[in-house]
């Protein structure tokens, strides 16, 4: 009974939650004219299971009474299995009307405790409770010049706690006061200045560590210094992103600080992923709290350049807990120049993904996915807590269309993860089944409902799911899946598990990979999925041709679509023109090449061609590399795949495809990579410098598909435009640039998709591909506009597959 008290009564965030660190609790009662006070402060704002014991001490300020008064105060805990008073005592106020009762609290398990003191006399009954969370493993929030943050109720340290008396009152509240001191701001200054400076405190928190490989090394002589001097100091050091060098240092400190403001640079979430995983490589992700930029952007003269949203920041929350669902926790800059909101936002945050049970959908199939009618299924669910205390009872779902089919509840421990079978029975038809958590008060859900493709159908042919977008579409976006079994022919099914049409299909051939059947896709409403059944006979009517093509004369190949036509020169590998419609204006001022030193000793094309598509090979031949540049022309794009391998040892300094444009005033959309918010604006006819990023900054092999798109329009005639969907780019493994893979430059107008930009990098082999969307004049600048290359790159990204018969 008293857990559902627990959660009702004293949850986080319920007005009778009284869970700041130190509290006062007032009263009334003849006490001279001063008002009785009953305080509680604790030497741990968190503790953690396995970690030191919680030192709590209870004050009572009567005032004077004109005598000495005797008062019971009670301490009890209580959690969600038991309620039990851990202290019972009698206690005499001292001729001031004071008096004061210290304990030790020790947890012996994770969850939501209550921490209640009492204090009776004849002047009345003085009470006070607290809210007291404890987790499975040490958890941190530190925060930045949040010396007034009084407010904020789940800090664990305050990074620049100067003053004597704020360091007091933290320290009341088992928040750890450290002084802020200095690195890059002094980093002419000698060894010995930051060796007597970093160990003259108990605590610090060192700002800015870089500025260069011999600050570094100098800052790194002057820590392990000062760590000598005061082997017990607590060191906490804010770094100007993550550094090979780490491991060096994993000793000398106590908490990595690596600055991630996503504020300051460009709104990418992938950017966290880099530094979780150097923090793992380096062996100091346990001491690691990612820096989240929180504050108000400024320009010099004043003008706002960056407001952070609160959902934009609480996505980068949600995000690091996806990738790093064992992080200990964050680190925030800065309160003083962060709105109001947001620093409740993020106190919130820490609440509600660090310390709350935190349920998370890792994924979810069904077996088998495609049958015959009347085969049930067994829907196998993973499932994590990635939260700080026991997940008890959570509920989870499998619904087909509004109906609840199936339900199961599940316990996690902090920490665990769990496969959960759920068998369900499912009619006949082709749709997705949706697996939810159902929400509750106290349990924070993170990836809360996934979906699941499910086909029961009345024969063997194999069965394709293409995923929804979130995005409207144009129709004819071209939809690939691998290994077709040499399907000839797609019939696109209903609900029901009825063909519903017949789609042409054709057969390419990548650089890279097995085999791909390709279709265009169809229009049909936003986060609708679709089911194409593939058969071994052509049993359709030809298609009409989406694309014609012929080879001229003089050696160029000409293609033309209903949307666009473009002339391709295979001895020069160069993409000459592309036409918005059979007759539009050639929306390149130069030819779209590769513009890369070695990248030269073209060979006969390799023309395949069908209704569908036309696929053309270029082979590259020469004393450095071998390689090919392949060219399809789908009947709404164009795409451009390159690969290569090096015959020697390759340098490159240099190397981008792209194409001058001409100038014309129009406007832009565009994204710069996995949870970058689209943005817009305006293009002009100017010669100042000026660049519009996209794509991922700094890509590895691993993420090297999650490039980004652009998209801009002209607003007068020729009333044009052009799409880009940056798919993958080069792998490069000793590549340090983090420099943003793609450009469009607006002086001279051209596009680049850069694959090393002024850095040397040494390169055995690579491959890349770009999508080219020409179309018809778009309003850019209309936020409801959504971008044709936008929705390719979202289908990249959501390819569709065949679905497991077992």
């Amino acid at each position: 009974m008293f857990a559902n008290r627990l959660r009702r009564g004293f949850a986080p965030g319920s007005t009778r939650n009284l869970g700041v660190l130190c509290l006062a609790f007032l009263g009334t009662g003849p006490c001279g004219g001063s008002t009785p006070r009953l305080t509680l402060a604790r030497s741990i704002a968190v503790p953690w299971i396995g970690g030191p014991a919680v030192h709590a001490r209870l004050e009572l300020d009567a005032g004077p009474p004109g005598g000495a008064w005797k008062m019971s105060v009670t301490v009890v805990v209580r959690d969600a299995e038991e309620s039990r008073p851990i202290i019972r005592r009698t206690v005499t106020a001292d001729d001031r009307g004071r008096c004061s009762l210290e304990t030790v609290l020790a947890f012996a398990a994770p969850g939501w405790y209550e921490i209640r003191g009492s204090a009776d006399s004849p002047g009345g009954r003085f009470e006070i409770a607290v809210q007291q969370p404890v987790t499975r493993r040490r958890v941190d929030f530190a925060w930045y010049q949040a010396e007034n943050g009084r407010e904020l109720r789940w800090p664990t340290i305050q990074l620049t706690a100067g003053k004597p008396e704020e360091q007091a009152y933290w320290r009341r509240r088992g928040v750890l006061p450290a002084r802020w001191c200095g690195a890059a701001c002094g980093k002419n200054k000698p060894v010995e200045y930051f060796a007597k400076k970093w160990s003259s405190f108990p605590a610090i928190a060192i700002d800015e560590f870089g500025g260069g490989a011999e600050a570094c090394a100098k800052f790194a002589r002057a820590l392990v210094e000062a760590r000598k001097r005061r082997p017990h100091t607590f060191i906490a050091v804010w770094f100007c992103g993550g550094y090979d060098y780490w491991p060096e240092l994993r000793d000398t400190i106590d908490l990595f600080l690596p600055e991630v403001y996503l504020n300051f640079t460009q709104y990418n979430l992938s950017r966290f992923d880099k530094i979780v995983a150097l923090g793992r490589r380096t062996g100091v992700f346990a001491k690691m709290l990612p820096g989240l930029g929180i504050n108000v952007v400024k320009n010099k003269d004043g003008s706002i350049r960056y407001r952070p949203a609160v959902d934009e920041l609480v996505a980068e929350v949600r995000y690091l807990k996806q990738i790093a669902p064992d992080l200990r926790g964050l680190a925030f800059f800065t309160y003083g120049s962060a709105e109001p909101a947001v620093r409740a936002a993020m106190d919130r945050a820490c609440r509600d993904y660090f310390l709350r049970p935190v349920a998370d959908i890792l994924g979810a199939t069904c077996r088998p996915e495609v049958a015959p009618p009347g085969v049930p299924g067994i829907v196998a669910v993973r499932l994590r807590n990635a939260g700080g205390m026991p997940a008890r009872g959570v509920v989870l779902e499998v619904l087909d269309a509004d109906r609840v089919a199936a339900r199961t509840a599940v316990t996690l421990r902090s920490g665990e993860e769990q496969s959960v079978s759920i068998p369900v029975r499912i009619a006949t038809g082709a749709r997705e089944l949706v697996v939810r958590t159902v929400p509750r008060e106290g349990l924070t859900l993170l990836r809360s409902d996934v979906r699941v493709p499910v086909a029961r159908v009345p024969d063997s042919a194999p069965v394709v799911y293409v995923p929804p977008l979130e995005v409207p579409a144009p129709a004819a976006l071209p939809i690939e899946v691998a290994n077709a079994e040499r399907a000839a022919a797609a019939e696109l099914l209903d609900r029901h598990g009825r063909d519903s049409g017949s789609l042409p299909v054709c057969r390419l051939r990548p650089l890279a990979g097995a085999e791909l059947l390709c279709w265009p896709d169809i229009e049909r409403p936003v986060g609708t999925a679709s089911f194409v059944r593939l058969r071994r006979r052509d049993r359709t009517a030809s298609p009409l041709e989406a694309v014609k093509w012929q080879r001229r004369n003089d050696g160029r190949i000409e293609v033309r679509t209903r949307t666009y036509r473009a002339v391709l020169a295979p001895n020069r590998d160069a993409l000459l023109s592309v036409n918005p419609g059979v007759r539009g204006t050639n929306l390149f001022r130069s030819p779209w090449r590769m513009n890369w030193s070695v990248w030269k000793g073209f060979q006969a094309p390799r023309i395949r061609g069908d209704a569908l598509a036309v696929e053309v090979r270029v082979p590259v031949r020469n004393a450095t590399l071998s390689g090919t540049s392949r060219y399809v022309f789908h009947p709404s794009c164009i795409e451009i795949e390159r690969a290569f391998s090096s015959r020697k040892p390759l340098t490159v300094r240099y190397a981008a495809e792209g194409a001058e444009l001409p100038q014309h005033e129009g406007a832009f959309r565009l994204q710069f990579g996995v949870g970058a918010r689209p943005r817009r604006g305006r293009l002009e006819i100017r010669s100042t410098y000026q660049d519009l990023y996209f794509g991922s900054p700094g890509l590895d092999p691993e993420d090297a598909e999650t490039g980004g798109w652009f998209d801009f329009s002209w607003d007068a005639a020729p009333r044009a435009g052009l799409g880009v969907a940056v798919a993958r780019q080069w792998e490069r493994r000793d590549s340090r640039v983090h420099y943003d893979v793609t450009r469009w430059y607006d002086a001279a107008d051209r596009i680049e998709i850069i694959q090393v930009w002024n850095t040397d990098v040494t390169v055995g082999k690579g491959r890349s591909r770009v999508f080219l969307l020409p179309h018809a004049g778009l309003d850019m600048g209309d936020a409801k506009t959504v971008s044709p290359a936008r929705a390719l790159w979202e289908r990249l990204r959501r390819p569709a597959r065949l679905l497991d018969a077992k």
